[in-house]
């Protein structure tokens, strides 16, 4: 391993959203981690600004898939008390404290932001500063489905909505080799999965059984963002495109498929090791050639 050309760089990683998506980040990080490639700098969108702010407080993986293990449907079953979305998060977010206390992003041992979106002016957020538990739970807030959360005064929602990826934030906190890690790639012969298999547990399902018409809603709803996110995120690749990008072939998997936590970072670990030699390679080269040479695993 040349340890001189990775010292001479800031490595920073950008992990998009993707909802259940997301637990495929942690194996992904704990494969770099273990191949010596530690981030300096972390940002994330939606999912993946909640394993980013958990790996920036200081988690490491191995505790971040512990703490994975134990996400269940339970900790979303409660209505929006407030009426600003169908779900509550005051569970979800009492879990989140338990797992980082009240840190400050600004007091994080790794450089850390998390991407938003001003439900009401529609711009793009960069949450570097402030309570990390209410950036997760900001960069996560799926429009209409979870409440959006104030910040500085602002309505802020999931940053999927524009900046699913977000590499031009870890070069704008100085980044200087950039790992893209992409979860809405499809596998070439897989398709989406249906929508009843996001509805594991008999509880949530006489929840959502009740709630036939809010079912069938989301559905489409969901069907829809998954599509738009991956336009959205070809788009941001070739406008601002990262050092090297591991695609994780999870965009079949639905964004609330929970129960298939074991199979997505399997998924995840795979991605990650298959893309250590190319990353090697990768960082040898200087910038300029890599913007003209293959960047994906």
């Amino acid at each position: 391993m040349r340890w001189g050309i990775r010292r001479s760089h800031r490595l920073g990683i950008a992990l998009s959203g993707g909802g259940a998506r997301g637990f495929a980040h942690i194996r992904v990080l704990r494969v770099l981690v273990e191949a010596g490639w530690k981030p300096e700098i972390v940002t994330g969108t939606s999912a993946g600004g909640i394993v980013g702010g958990l790996f920036a407080a200081g988690l490491a993986p191995e505790r971040i898939e512990a703490l994975a293990r134990r996400i269940g449907w339970r900790l979303f079953m409660r209505l929006d008390p407030n009426g600003n979305a169908l779900v509550g998060t005051d569970r979800w977010a009492r879990f989140l404290r338990e797992a980082v206390g009240d840190v400050r992003i600004e007091d994080l041992p790794v450089r850390f932001a998390a991407v938003a979106v001003d439900l009401d002016t529609g711009e793009e957020i960069w949450i570097d500063r402030g309570p990390l538990v209410e950036a997760m739970l900001a960069t996560s807030a799926f429009p209409g489905v979870f409440p959006p959360v104030w910040w500085e005064g602002r309505r802020l929602v999931d940053g999927g909505v524009l900046n699913p990826l977000p590499v031009d934030v870890a070069r704008a906190l100085g980044a200087t080799f950039v790992i893209g890690v992409d979860l809405s790639w499809v596998e070439p012969g897989r398709t989406d999965r249906r929508f009843p298999e996001e509805l594991p547990g008999p509880l949530l399902v006489r929840w959502l059984t009740r709630r036939a018409r809010w079912s069938r809603t989301l559905e489409g709803v969901f069907r829809s963002v998954g599509i738009m996110a991956r336009w959205i995120t070809e788009s941001r690749l070739a406008q601002a495109p990262p050092d090297w990008l591991i695609r994780v072939p999870t965009g079949d998997i639905p964004v609330f498929a929970l129960d298939l936590a074991p199979e997505i970072m399997e998924r995840g670990e795979r991605a990650a090791r298959a893309a250590l030699a190319g990353l090697e390679q990768a960082m040898a080269r200087p910038r300029w050639l890599r913007r003209f040479l293959p960047q994906a695993a």
